[in-house]
């Protein structure tokens, strides 16, 4: 039997485009998910052809995808993980917010730099 699902390049190019823009309020599991995905060996070569449809088909440009307006929310995102997320994650699949903070920035600033 088989079941109809998002590939794991599309969940993580559904994740940048809610961590870029879409997404009013910050979303702490937006960036758990990027980072078990970057970990997981998802490429980030697979990702980027499909980020103008994502963002369109939400109405968000392109021109979210920055690395200067996401660290803008940084304190947003830290904060929805202490309240949100921190409780609900802990033993092997535990990990703190600096290290799925760089994971997407880190992204997101490559994604950047290969959209030029």
């Amino acid at each position: 039997m088989q079941i109809p699902c998002y590939t794991l390049p599309e969940v993580l190019a559904e994740k940048i485009r809610a961590v870029a823009g879409q997404r009013r309020f910050a979303v702490s599991r937006d960036l758990y998910d990027i980072h078990w995905l970057l970990q997981s060996d998802v490429a980030v070569e697979e990702v980027l052809p499909l980020l103008p449809a994502k963002f369109e088909a939400r109405g968000v440009d392109m021109a979210a995808l920055s690395v200067r307006q996401m660290t803008a929310r940084r304190v947003e995102f830290e904060a929805d993980w202490t309240r949100r997320l921190n409780y609900l994650v802990r033993d092997a699949q535990a990990v703190d917010f600096e290290a799925a903070w760089q994971t997407t920035v880190g992204v997101l600033r490559q994604l950047e730099e290969q959209s030029l």
